[in-house]
């Protein structure tokens, strides 16, 4: 009897805690139900495990006591009762526990006297009396002992009935399922194996997209059994009789249906759920759930087979037909496709467009596990009580306290103290800190707040993680100027050296303003006025907007202000501040300062608070947008710029609900406008807008699905792989644009165009355009990758080569002990001589040891070395270089000791210079440098101390070490051989400042350039130098800090820029330490005009315009040239030859001598000012228009000019002889070229075939950018009569030749050279250049543009097929 109520009594506890834990899946199940099939599927899985572990855990583990029932309800504790007189102690019974203890339930009659009493401990729990045995202090009635009778009958009876009525459901449930599997074991004994070749090349293929590993059978039944997936261990994929008649598609879907049950592990599932059902079958949620599980399998494995790229109509059609052709037999472990209760309902879901067909992720089912997980512990372990019953102790409440205490603390953490105070010391109250942290690869933990505020003594602690790549941070103050630090990745060795305290100082801001009007001048409200300053040490660049600060807008009379510039520069130029300006109503900045540079307006009258600038209407670009069918397209965008997201502002605008559109006003210019919809082909065109700007009707097409599978090296799939559109600044995407991207970023719209391939490795995009899409696609453990592909009905399959990473040992070369602390960085190879080390990612080696990802370029075709540091050792680069297919190499180095070599910095007075900045250019690291300042996040400098010294780490690499400070500038070149730097004597800054004129009057807000002469080259340790400077509303400029070399002044003019100036005077300067020099340029002199006329060219219009045109002083020029000026291959001193302009030096020998860039109108007139007296060579070099890169000239020319004085000199008509190359209609039949199969052709044994020639360059950007559009064509017209040919111009051919490999261009290549004769006979002046011939041998049209030659191509075609 005891036995039965103490398992009636454990069988009542499971069933309140299953009742709950099933009543929390079914909520929870409620809450997953717009989620994927596969989730609400793993989560009735995981609901019925928990089901099983329940009784274990309540077994098990040590229980705690939630108050949460009333008292009569209590189940599974011990009560405190109070004895009676005349009553009996009342009979307890429970079911065992792992520590001893009972957990008790009362057996009586009448109901007891329940005391307010705390909760024994649980080693006073263990103990229980004994029957019979009386407690100490009780008093037991003569009748006890009949009540006690009475009261253990009744139990005896109830408990009795309760075990068998639930074991006899019990049995029956798992009798019935136990008879199913002999079912199946009989139906296993009658089927054969299929082993024909085919579909056991099927199998393989579909296991590897759906990434089952190990082995599946292929079993075939005598009779017509719908298919079926069995076996938990070995599992079988069971066919009927005539699945050898199947067409390979219906062969490829029932394979994949039947091998995504195995791949999730279903039949398993079904079993363990079938299991919790036959101990829970008394449940009505057990039931409810065990439906569920059979519906929302079968829709997952649905949904499994859609994500591998299956078209939908065509599985509902199979799906259908095998429902409808074969019989379903329910088995206890298997699992069939189709049965025909629930097939409408899964034909409809396959066929729902709106559904996202997805499979389970690996993070979500995680997920999933770790909340199921923790409420089985939850459920099993509680042991209900009343809530009379709830207090605690103090012992209890100050253990608790203690583990919270325990668990919060995280060894990984560290804080930082930041300080906001201002200028004069005073803590900055409310201070706001914007901070940016990029965690170290792995961190999953604690992720501090974006913004802080600092309290009343100016102080903000940051939780941070000991290890991190990057740390910034912006604190600002109303009225103040606002700051920024960074702590770069590589700088501070993984966060070792960023302070633990760190102290702001914010200055007071001071006012700018201005005013905004329209042309008539009447004030604008509500222009959005966003300012930035650039170049201001330690100075937050964004004053507005950004990173905390205020957004601006003007008032009523169009003004608005600013309080947090920086003060005024206290020695040479102001600061630049620039503005951006947006109006609904008016043209808006596309750039930063574009209208303010092109009113003249600078930083005096910003601070003055009298800058005005004015506002154009423009023209908005409207129209509609309709299906095929002349429906409105109600959701998308239109978009106006080729980089809508690189470019800094808004390019994009929904359509309405009626399909209309309305870009903001555009100002007169020819743009490329996209229209962007979901389920539609991208639309994009070029638009002139101007004041009669029409109504633009687009007609969408439906777009066409791509599918891309990603696999590894061994064919397994590679899930969730990173898909990017437009992923670099190169508009190459898709039509030569960036406009069709998928990033998500608050500062674009999201598309929705996919953005991950799913866990099968397949990335689906349902309405994709029919021209090549460039894609950027990754993993980790993966290299990235650029592919470009068209959508087309069957998947294309990637391979994804391993990622590329280094490990290794590093050891100590004259020990071999390993070096214990070391950094290592990757080293990207451009090409011979032309490298960059990559310091932003540097990682840290420890014992030797170190593991380098070999990331960084953006073309994921170069090459990577690595760099080893370590302090007191000579760095060295690897001689050994790895490409994109290399994946996990082994690269052990070996490090000599070598002490830091010393230097120290003194002014030209011989005195230490505190704070200088030092920086070291080698052949593989290139600094930059802005106006004599270090520039750029990630440079690497380092300062000088109080007394001028510095330590540079010992090299194997030749260093140029340079040193920055206000009161100069110095440049050393060391040798690895070199063991100390010595000395340095500052150099004190040369000053430049001047005005720019033309005709006699100031040209505002144009660009000044000073460039040193001698411009070291690859190979050679070495700088990146822009010093610039802009002209004011008077013309004036000022340089401040130019170093005290040989080089030239210009203003900024070339053939492609529209500008007020019609020729640029190029001045060379021999400057000397603390010179001041006042220049002119344009300024007086004589003025030179004229006419260039193309010859030889009949009636074939030339663009004078694209010209590169100089005159040149033959008198004024650098007296001596620097010791380290490049050799030249002719001899300056002789008359100017054309021939000189081949030498690749040229360049520099120009900026020896006094000249004037000319930049001639489309017509040919040129116009010179400011020329001084003497005599000059004009270099004539004309161009055809190009689409990406010049090559050769086609026609060239020099005249000799003598100035006499400062009169007008008119040259009247230059003639220059020019090169036409073909021309329509010319005989192209003598060309020879080497066709694919290696044959060498010409055109004229092609007779009957269209051809189409194509010059390109492995360095030209275009060139590459129309490279997959060319191959969709090429393989769109494979049956048609075209051959494409193509033919390279690069110097290195072997390296043109691998690219065209590597990227499986599949039209013959022919490798000319640079020069060569057939390239001079087709005179070829630009690249990308096309030729399409005809079937007749004759030149049907050249273009330099791809988009014009395929319309060219495609007419052709067309009149030949008629």
């Amino acid at each position: 009897m005891h036995q039965n109520v103490i398992l009636s009594t454990w069988l009542l506890d499971v069933f309140v805690k299953a009742s709950l834990f099933l009543a929390i899946v079914w909520l929870g199940s409620l809450v997953l139900r717009k989620r994927s099939a596969a989730a609400q599927h793993r989560w009735w899985t995981l609901g019925f495990v928990g089901c099983l572990l329940i009784p274990v855990v309540s077994v098990v583990s040590p229980g705690w006591t939630p108050a949460c029932i009333p008292a009569w309800m209590q189940i599974g504790a011990e009560p405190q009762v109070s004895t009676i007189a005349n009553s009996e102690p009342p009979a307890v019974f429970s079911s065992p526990r792992n520590d001893g203890s009972l957990p008790f339930i009362e057996v009586r009659q009448q109901r007891p006297v329940v005391t307010r009493a705390s909760r024994p401990p649980a080693e006073e729990r263990g103990s229980s009396m004994p029957r019979g045995q009386e407690s100490p202090g009780s008093e037991v009635a003569p009748a006890a002992s009949a009540t006690a009778s009475l009261a253990s009958s009744f139990a005896f009876s109830w408990s009795r009935m309760l075990v068998i009525v639930w074991g006899t459901g019990a049995g029956i449930i798992l009798l019935r399922a136990v008879w199913r599997h002999w079912l199946l074991n009989r139906m296993l004994g009658r089927c054969t194996r299929l082993m024909d070749e085919d579909w056991i090349g099927l199998l393989s293929e579909t296991s590897r997209m759906l990434g089952v590993r190990g082995r599946v059978q292929l079993l075939e039944h005598p009779e017509a059994h719908s298919p079926v997936s069995s076996g938990v261990w070995h599992p079988a994929v069971i066919l009927p009789n005539d699945a050898r008649c199947w067409s390979l598609e219906r062969r490829r879907l029932v394979l994949l249906h039947e091998l995504a049950h195995v791949a999730r592990r279903d039949v398993l599932a079904q079993t363990v759920a079938r299991l919790a059902f036959g101990l829970y079958w008394f449940h009505p949620l057990a039931w409810y759930g065990l439906l569920q599980m059979r519906k929302l399998r079968e829709t997952a494995c649905d949904d499994l087979v859609l994500s591998c790229g299956q078209q939908p109509a065509g599985y509902a059609d199979v799906l259908l037909d095998i429902a409808r052709s074969y019989r379903h037999q329910a088995n206890a472990t298997a699992v069939g496709m189709a049965h025909s209760s629930n097939v409408e309902s899964r034909i409809m879901a396959i066929l729902d467009s709106t559904r996202r067909h997805v499979s389970l992720s690996r993070t979500s089912a995680r997920m999933l596990f770790a909340f199921a997980a923790a409420l089985v512990c939850l459920v099993g372990t509680a042991e209900f009580q009343t809530r009379a019953q709830t207090p605690s102790s103090d012992t209890e409440k100050e253990t608790e306290s203690e583990t919270q205490a325990s668990d919060s603390a995280d060894a990984s953490l560290r804080d930082m103290r930041i300080r906001i105070l201002d200028d004069q010391g005073k803590p900055l109250e409310g201070a706001m800190l914007q901070i940016g942290v990029w965690y170290a690869e792995g961190y999953d933990g604690y992720r501090t707040p974006k913004q802080h505020t600092a309290d009343a003594n100016g102080m903000v602690v940051l939780r941070l993680p000991k290890r991190l790549n990057i740390l910034r941070l912006w604190p600002k103050q109303p009225g103040y100027v606002g700051q920024f630090k960074n702590f770069g990745q590589g700088t501070h060795r993984e966060g070792e050296l960023i302070p633990d305290e760190l102290e702001f100082r914010l200055a007071k801001g001071h006012p700018i303003g201005g005013r905004i009007v329209d042309e008539a001048g009447q004030p604008i409200e509500g222009v959005h006025v966003r300012v930035k300053v650039d170049d201001v040490p330690g100075v937050s660049t964004w004053l507005t907007d950004s990173f905390g600060q205020p957004t601006v807008k003007t008032d009523s009379n169009g003004r608005w202000q600013l309080n947090n510039a920086p003060a005024q520069r206290e020695k040479g130029t102001d600061w630049t501040f620039e503005l951006k300006l947006s109006h609904d109503d008016f043209v808006t900045d596309k750039y930063w300062g574009e209208s303010q540079r092109a009113q003249g307006v600078g930083t005096a009258e910003l601070r003055r608070g009298a800058a005005e600038v004015v506002l154009h209407r423009g023209t908005p670009v409207h129209g509609t947008v309709v299906d095929r069918e002349g429906k409105p397209v109600t959701k998308g965008w239109v978009v106006w710029s080729d980089e809508p997201y690189f470019n800094d502002g808004v390019f994009e605008a929904e359509l309405q609900g009626d399909g209309s559109f309305r870009t903001p006003p555009l100002p007169e210019a020819e743009y490329p406008i996209t229209i962007v919809a979901p389920g539609f082909a991208a639309q994009r065109r070029m638009i002139k807008v101007g004041s009669d700007s029409a109504e633009q009707p687009f007609e969408l097409q439906p777009g066409k699905r791509i599918t891309i599978r990603f696999v590894d090296s061994a064919g397994s799939p590679v899930p969730k792989v990173g898909v990017y559109l437009a992923n670099s600044s190169a508009s190459n995407t898709w039509q030569g644009s960036n406009a069709l991207h998928n990033h998500k970023h608050p500062n674009v719209p999201d598309y929705g165009i996919p953005r991950q391939a799913n866990e099968q490795g397949v990335f689906v995009w349902d309405w994709a355009p029919e021209e090549p899409v460039r894609y950027s696609v990754g993993a980790k453990g993966f290299a990235r990758q650029e592919i470009a592909l068209v959508a087309k009905s069957d998947p294309h399959v990637v391979t994804l080569a391993s990622a590329r990473v280094a490990t290794g040992l590093v050891t100590d070369k004259t020990t071999g002990e390993p070096i214990a602390d070391f950094q290592v960085m990757p080293v990207i190879v451009f090409r011979p001589n032309f490298f960059s080390t990559r310091y932003a990612d540097v990682k840290q080696g420890a014992q030797g040891r170190y593991e380098l990802p070999l990331t960084g370029s953006a073309d994921p075709n170069d090459r990577y070395r690595v760099r080893f540091e370590a302090e007191g050792y000579r760095s060295i680069i690897s001689e050994e270089s790895f490409g994109p297919l290399d994946g996990r190499a082994t690269l052990n180095a070996q490090l000599e000791r070598a002490p830091a070599r010393k230097g120290r910095v003194l002014d030209a007075k011989g005195t230490p210079v505190a704070n200088a900045s030092v920086l070291e250019g080698t052949p593989t690291w290139v600094p930059n440098t802005s106006n004599g300042e270090p520039s750029g996040f990630r440079e690497r400098i380092g300062e000088t101390d109080s007394d001028g010294r510095f330590e540079l780490g010992a090299t194997t690499e030749p260093v140029r070490l340079r040193v920055l400070h206000e009161a100069g500038f110095v440049e050393k070149l060391l040798q690895p051989e070199d063991d100390s730097v010595g000395e340095l004597k500052l150099q004190p800054w040369a000053k430049v400042s001047g005005r720019l004129m033309r005709d006699g009057k100031p040209v505002g807000n144009q660009s000044i350039y000073f460039s040193a002469l001698v411009n070291r080259g690859l190979g050679e340790p070495r700088f990146q130098d822009s010093y610039h400077a802009q002209t004011g509303p008077d013309g004036t400029f000022s340089f401040e800090r130019l170093p005290p070399v040989t080089g030239s002044l210009r203003p900024y003019l070339g053939p492609w820029r529209d500008s007020p100036l019609t020729s640029a005077q190029s001045l060379p300067l021999e400057l000397r330490p603390g010179e001041r020099r006042e220049v002119e340029l344009g300024g007086d002199g004589a003025v030179l005009t004229g006419q260039v006329v193309a010859t030889g060219r009949d009636e074939v219009p030339l663009d004078r315009q694209y010209s590169l045109n100089y005159l040149v002083s033959r008198d004024r020029s650098i007296r001596e040239l620097p010791e380290d000026f490049p050799p030249l291959s002719f001899d300056p001193s002789s008359p100017m030859q054309l021939a000189w302009s081949l030498d690749p030096h040229f360049s520099d020998y120009l900026a020896t001598r006094e000249h004037h860039f000319v930049k001639l109108t489309p017509d040919g007139d040129l116009r010179v000012t400011g020329i001084a007296p003497g005599d000059y060579d004009l270099v004539i070099r004309l161009y055809e228009q190009p689409a990406g890169c010049l090559v050769e000239t086609v026609g060239e020319k020099i005249v000799p000019v003598q100035v006499r004085g400062d009169e007008t000199m008119d040259l009247g008509r230059i003639e220059v002889p020019c090169r036409a190359g073909p021309r329509p209609g010319s005989d192209m039949r003598a060309f020879e070229f080497v066709d694919a199969t290696g044959e060498q052709q010409t055109v004229n044994e092609m007779a009957g075939r269209h051809v189409l020639m194509q010059v390109w360059a492995s360095w030209c950007a275009p060139c590459l950018a129309s490279m997959p559009d060319i191959q969709h064509t090429a393989d769109d017209l494979a049956a048609d009569a075209v051959t494409f040919v193509g033919l390279n111009i690069d110097e290195d051919s072997g390296q043109a030749s691998r690219l065209a490999k590597q990227m499986n261009w599949s039209w013959c290549q022919n490798y000319l050279g640079e020069g060569s004769d057939m390239a001079r006979q087709l005179a070829i002046s630009s690249v990308p250049t096309y030729y399409l011939i005809g079937p007749d041998g004759k030149l049907v049209a050249s273009a330099t543009e791809w988009t014009d030659i395929k319309k060219q191509l495609a007419a052709s075609l067309a009149a030949t097929n008629e």
